[in-house]
């Protein structure tokens, strides 16, 4: 079945969602999740629901409709789209078969225990969880790579020895998304500080703790 031909600002939005998964350096990552949210309001007040729940009525009137079932299958696949981020599925475009089922299982477990419901949060959980498993089966991987160079010699050892450069960058490269990505949720996540200053002099030191009584 063919994918329908998303409007302009379905593109944009998927496009910001693109930038944010591949973004290389937390500030990158910070530009691309802003800009993500910009797109993400214009897309959802396109009410991808309501598209789908009026082609759904008319549909159930008019069931042997071939253009109003093409029209509800259109609509159906562009909700899916709407609410990838909030099921999950983006994640598991990215996420290995064999991790999806944990995978799912600790982004369900994050979201819960942190109350997080909106959007931008999702996205950055998934990458978390994303990198994380990434480095698990990376590091999986080394170990037996290891294993094999212990026995080689010659030749045979040089590719190997390449092979494992290429693994340890692999790993410290998700290591770092998913240090950013755990850092960042937190940074967004803190209330705001209003301080109020009756002072000529004062001075603030950074981490410095301020008690809401004192």
């Amino acid at each position: 079945m063919n994918k329908p031909v998303l409007p302009t600002n379905e593109l944009k939005y998927f496009e910001a969602v693109n930038r944010i998964t591949t973004s290389k350096s937390e500030d990158e990552l910070k530009v691309a999740i802003e800009d993500a949210v910009v797109v993400m309001k214009d897309y959802f007040n396109s009410q991808p629901l309501e598209n789908l729940k009026e082609s759904a009525i008319a549909m159930n009137q008019n069931p042997g409709d071939k253009e109003i079932r093409s029209k509800f299958q259109e609509n159906f696949e562009s909700f899916l789209y709407a609410t990838a981020i909030e099921d999950g599925r983006y994640m598991s475009f990215n996420a290995h078969k064999d991790d999806y089922y944990y995978a799912k299982k600790l982004r369900k477990k994050i979201i819960e225990e942190n109350k997080i419901t909106s959007q931008t949060e999702m996205i950055i959980v998934d990458m978390a969880v994303i990198s994380y498993f990434r480095y698990l089966r990376i590091s999986s991987v080394q170990v037996q790579l290891v294993s094999q160079i212990a026995t080689l010699t010659g030749k045979d050892l040089q590719p190997k020895v390449n092979l494992l450069k290429q693994y340890d960058r692999q790993i410290e490269a998700s290591y770092r998304q998913f240090i950013s990505s755990v850092t960042f949720l937190k940074e967004i996540r803190q209330p705001k500080l209003n301080v109020k200053i009756q002072s000529k002099e004062t001075f603030v030191a950074r981490n410095q703790q301020f008690n809401k009584n004192s």
